[in-house]
C-alpha cells in the first residue's frame, strides 16, 4: 500500500521512528551503559594478561584422584567445543544469512564476555574455589584495585579457561528451557499474572541449580563452594551445594530468561526497544549486543556478586573435606602455605597484613616482625 506521495507506508514509518527523540530509545542507554562497562573490562584483562600475575595457580603437593582429573580434562575440551558449535550456530550463520543476530546469540555473546567477572564475590574474601587442575592463569581480580583477598602470582582465584563456556551453558542454553517453562506455565494456569511468572522462572532456576551444580559440576571437582552458608546438599564435604549459592545464582539465571521471555509485539526485549529506529546491520547488531551485554552484567553485579561479597566477608569455615585438599585452595589459605582458611575465628585477608597461620597464630607483617 502508498501514500499520496508514492512512498509504502513501512518507509515513512520507519522514517519517522529515526526522527524521535533519542530520549524515546532504551536501546541507547543500555548501550551506552555496556560500552563504559565492556571498556573497563578491557583495560583490566589487558593489565591482567600482560601482567606479571599471569601465571597458573598450582595444585600443592595433594594429588586429585584419577577419575576427577580425567573429568575435569574432558571437560575443558568438550564444553568448549560445544559453546564453539553454538556461537555459529547462533551468532556466525545467522549473520552470514541475514546480517542480523537474534537474542540467543547475543545472550552467546554477553555470556562470553561477562564470564571474565566471575570471580568477583571473592574480591573481598574467598568463600569459592576453583579446581586447580583446570587450565587457568590466576583471574582477573589480580590486576583490580581495592580487592582485599589473596590474589597474585601463583596464588588465588583460579579462573579456568573453559569459564567462557560454562557462562553459554547458563545464559543461552537454560534460559531456553526456562521460557519453555514459562510458556507451559502460561499454558497450565492462564490467569496467572507477571509476578507469578518470576516466582516460577526463579524456582525452575533453583531446581537446575541443585541439578547441574549439586548433582554433576560439584560432585565431579569443579569447584567447591566450600564457605557458603547453609548446605542445601552433601553438606561438611568439597561438594557441598550451600543455600547462598543456589539463591543467588537462580536470580542470576533467571536474568537473561526474563528479559529472553517479556518481549513487545516486534520481538524486542526491553533493552532493544527503539532499535528499528537505527539504520545499518553492524550498527543495529553493535548496539543491541551491547545493550545485552549491559543487561547481564549489572544483573550479574546486583543478583549475585554484590549480595555474595556480604555472604564472604563473614564466610563459614571451610569443611575438613577442602582443607585437606590443596587443589581447591589455590594456594590462598592450607598447611602447605601456612595459613589459616577463611572462617568465623579467623580475620580478612589483606594484602602485606598480618594473618593466622595454620595453628592460628597470629603472624605480623613482614616490616614489624
Amino acid at each position: 500500500m502508498s501514500t499520496l506521495t508514492g512512498e509504502p507506508r513501512q518507509l515513512i514509518i520507519e522514517r519517522a521512528a529515526r526522527r524521535a527523540p533519542r530520549s524515546a530509545r532504551p536501546v541507547h542507554i543500555w548501550a551506552g551503559v555496556g560500552a563504559v562497562l565492556l571498556t573497563v573490562e578491557i583495560v583490566y584483562t589487558m593489565k591482567w594478561v600482560t601482567g606479571p600475575d599471569f601465571v597458573p595457580v598450582p595444585t600443592g603437593p595433594d594429588r586429585a584422584p584419577g577419575w576427577m582429573q580425567a573429568v575435569l580434562h574432558t571437560g575443558q575440551i568438550v564444553f568448549p567445543l560445544v559453546a564453539l558449535l553454538l556461537g555459529y550456530l547462533l551468532v556466525v550463520r545467522p549473520w552470514r544469512r541475514h546480517r542480523t543476530v537474534g537474542i540467543d546469540g547475543l545472550l552467546w555473546i554477553a555470556a562470553v564476555l561477562v564470564s571474565v567477572w566471575d570471580p568477583l564475590s571473592n574480591a573481598i574474601q574467598p568463600w569459592f574455589l576453583y579446581n586447580t587442575n583446570l587450565a587457568n592463569r590466576g583471574s582477573i581480580l589480580s590486576a583490580l584495585p581495592g580487592v582485599l583477598s589473596l590474589n597474585g602470582k601463583g596464588s588465588g582465584t583460579a579462573w579456568p579457561f573453559f569459564m567462557p563456556s560454562a557462562y553459554v551453558l547458563l545464559l543461552v542454553v537454560v534460559p531456553m528451557i526456562g521460557c519453555a517453562v514459562l510458556r507451559f506455565a502460561r499454558r497450565a494456569f492462564p490467569l496467572i499474572n507477571n509476578a507469578g511468572l518470576i516466582a516460577v522462572c526463579i524456582v525452575f532456576m533453583m531446581v537446575v541449580d541443585v541439578v547441574v551444580e549439586g548433582l554433576f559440576f560439584l560432585p565431579l571437582g569443579f569447584c567447591s563452594y566450600a564457605g557458603g552458608w547453609w548446605p542445601v546438599t552433601f553438606g561438611g564435604h568439597y561438594f557441598q551445594l550451600p543455600l547462598n549459592e543456589m539463591f543467588h545464582v537462580s536470580l542470576f539465571m533467571a536474568t537473561p530468561t526474563l528479559l529472553r521471555y517479556f518481549t513487545d509485539d516486534k520481538a524486542h526485549t526491553f533493552v532493544e526497544r527503539g532499535i528499528d529506529a537505527v539504520s545499518g546491520s553492524v550498527k543495529r547488531v553493535s548496539l543491541r549486543a551491547l545493550a545485552v551485554f549491559a543487561w547481564i552484567f549489572v544483573g550479574l553485579l546486583v543478583t549475585y556478586h554484590v549480595p555474595q561479597m556480604i555472604w564472604a566477608a563473614n564466610a563459614h569455615e571451610y569443611p575438613r573435606d577442602v582443607q585437606n585438599r590443596s587443589y581447591f585452595l589455590e594456594r590462598m589459605c592450607g598447611p602447605d602455605v601456612n595459613r589459616a582458611c577463611p572462617g568465623p575465628n579467623v580475620p580478612l585477608s589483606r594484602p602485606g597484613a598480618g594473618y593466622l597461620d595454620w595453628s592460628h597464630h597470629y603472624v605480623p607483617p613482614e616490616g614489624t616482625r
